[in-house]
Parts: C-alpha cells; sequence; structure tokens
C-alpha cells in the first residue's frame, strides 16, 4: 500500500472559547510563527498562550460566521478532498489526512500509516506556495519524526506547488464560471488576488513565498488570458506591530474602488 498524507493547518475542534483557546495557543507558540531569537525562544509558549487567553473570544465570535451544521469548514472540506483523492488514485493508494495544530495531528497519522503497512508516503501540505510559518513547520515537524523513528516506510516530501499547471487551470476554471455567471471580462473588471500576508523580516531572511504568490498569480492570469495590466496580488490577516506585506487588501481594493475600477 502507498500512502498520501495531505497536510492543512488546522482548525478548533467545536466552536467553544475554550477550543479556540487551545487551537491558538498552539498556533501561535509555534517558533515559525511567531519567530523570536535563538536565546528568546523558550518564550514561545508562553507568548503564544498569553495571545491566545486575549483573542480567543474576537476569534470564536470570526469562526462563528463560517462555522456549519456539520462543523468546521476546514476539517470538511479537507475529508471530501481526501476521499475525493482516494477514488482519483485507486488502488494501491490509501490517502490520510493531518492538520498542522489540532487534530489529527501529523506525528499521530504518520505512525497509523506506518501501522497500516505503507511501503511509502508522499506527503502533501496543502499550501501552493511555500512559506516558513506554514509548509517549513510541516515538514520541520515532520523531519522531527523520521529522526526519531527511522521507519521503513520511504518518503517523500512535496514542498511547493505554486507553478503546477494543473493548479493554475484549476484556479481559471473557478474564475472563468464566476466572470461567466455575472457577464464580467478584463475590459470592465480588475482581478485581484489577495493572499495571507507575512511578516517582511521572514522575507528578509529568505522566505520565497511572495515570489510564489506572484507565480500563482501570473500562471492563473495567464491561463485566462487576462491583461498584465488588469490584475494584482494584495495581502490579508494582518495582526501584531511588525511590518507585513503590502498592499494590504483593504487599501487595493478601496484603491481601485476610488478609481471607479470595477
Amino acid at each position: 500500500m502507498h500512502a498520501v498524507l495531505l497536510i492543512n493547518l488546522g482548525t478548533p475542534e467545536d466552536l467553544t472559547v475554550a477550543a479556540v483557546r487551545r487551537f491558538l495557543a498552539e498556533f501561535l507558540s509555534d517558533p515559525d510563527v511567531i519567530r523570536m531569537p535563538r536565546l528568546l525562544r523558550w518564550c514561545n509558549p508562553i507568548v503564544g498562550h498569553l495571545i491566545a487567553w486575549f483573542r480567543a473570544r474576537h476569534a470564536l465570535e470570526m469562526y462563528a460566521t463560517i462555522w456549519t451544521d456539520e462543523g468546521s469548514p476546514l476539517r470538511i472540506l479537507l475529508e471530501r478532498q481526501r476521499a475525493a483523492l482516494e477514488q482519483e488514485l485507486g488502488e494501491p493508494y490509501r490517502v490520510y489526512t493531518a492538520v498542522r495544530y489540532g487534530r489529527p495531528a501529523i506525528v499521530s497519522q504518520l505512525e497509523r500509516l506506518v501501522q497500516d503497512g505503507a511501503e511509502s508516503v508522499t506527503i502533501l501540505p496543502l499550501y501552493p506556495q511555500y512559506s516558513g510559518g506554514t509548509t517549513g513547520s510541516v515538514l520541520r515537524k515532520v523531519g522531527g519524526w523520521l529522526k526519531r523513528h527511522r521507519p521503513a516506510t520511504r518518503v517523500h516530501l512535496l514542498s511547493s506547488w505554486q507553478d503546477e499547471p494543473a493548479f493554475h487551470r484549476a484556479q481559471a476554471e473557478l474564475l472563468r464560471e464566476t466572470l461567466k455567471r455575472h457577464g464580467w471580462t478584463s475590459e470592465d473588471s480588475f482581478l485581484l488576488f489577495s493572499a495571507h500576508s507575512i511578516p517582511v523580516s521572514h522575507v528578509a531572511s529568505g522566505d520565497p513565498y511572495p515570489e510564489h504568490v506572484e507565480a500563482s498569480a501570473r500562471g492563473v492570469a495567464r491561463q485566462l488570458e487576462w491583461p498584465e495590466d488588469r490584475w494584482k496580488v494584495a495581502y490579508q490577516s494582518r495582526f501584531g506591530p511588525t511590518e507585513w506585506l503590502s498592499p494590504s487588501t483593504e487599501d487595493a481594493a478601496a484603491r481601485l474602488c476610488a478609481d471607479g475600477v470595477r
């Protein structure tokens, strides 16, 4: 049997303050997410838990706007992806899922697939663009487990797929359907790609994330045959006092609206 392990960020277990606080504490305690000087990394769990304590109620309100009767959208979609990919691959493949923060944890799923007799496993973080705080954190978690256990199972790691043509085609097809439904074209509409932001200091340290985001956006625009001057990338979800990648999605959209662009 050959295993595929799909890994996403994670989600609270349920829609309660306690569950959201646990999730945020684990997430924000990761030294790949909030980076500190090496001598101060012992502070990461303290800082993470403090931020989680104060942000949990506000975060709960935001989760409540997207939560469904079935539970967390991320968990539901991840299971659908698993089932669809397993059906597409067929035998002898079996597809597993894990999250970096929360459950099912990466380590527990690696141990499970080894116990199930997997001869090999392909580990696929579901982030097309590499960043140290996302894919990098996943790969370090996997690497730590491999060093401790050295399983006989062969392990293949995919670190990024921002240039994958099939990814560009899939995204372009979704956009094409929306454009057609509303009657929009490149002549009267502007395409604004919005990506999660990261601190500028991470990029200065060598993180290729913004280059990967631009490559993905350009690939999708080319699939759509969208003019170069009718699209751009902006960034969202910044928090904290440090400088993050810009322009922000809010500012970019506001400027486009002010200029009369749809």
